[in-house]
């Protein structure tokens, strides 16, 4: 399960992994994000926190996740991953290097940094 929050005001999508992620979730984020888009164009940005990467329920959800990546990431300018887990803190910098978005760690102890620096975009 995805909790997620679409601050339209400041264009900034919040991703809170709470659990194994399910094909479901980018189903009901990717409806949210294009309404958003068909408005506004781009997103400012966007915030995965999550204390550890908690890994896809099965196949299905993994091409789901890939497949709103692909989709999505060049319509983001900046991508803000706040964790303190060295899977999500090692992972992003060769994510960053297939996605156009910029994309930047902070630390779980960081989240309100992490914001103001997408909110600088």
């Amino acid at each position: 399960m995805v909790l997620h929050h679409l601050d339209k005001e400041k264009g900034i999508l919040r991703l809170e992994p709470k659990g194994k992620l399910e094909s479901q979730d980018f189903e009901s984020i990717e409806t949210e994000v294009t309404r958003f888009l068909r408005d506004n164009g781009k997103l400012k940005g966007l915030m995965v926190k999550t204390e550890e990467f908690p890994g896809w329920s099965d196949l299905e959800a993994l091409f789901a996740h890939l497949d709103f990546v692909k989709t999505n990431h060049n319509k983001v300018e900046r991508v803000a991953v706040v964790s303190d887990d060295s899977l999500m803190q090692t992972g992003a910098p060769a994510v960053n290097l297939i996605i156009d978005a910029e994309m930047k760690t902070f630390e779980l102890s960081d989240e309100s940094v992490a914001e103001e620096w997408l909110k600088a975009a």
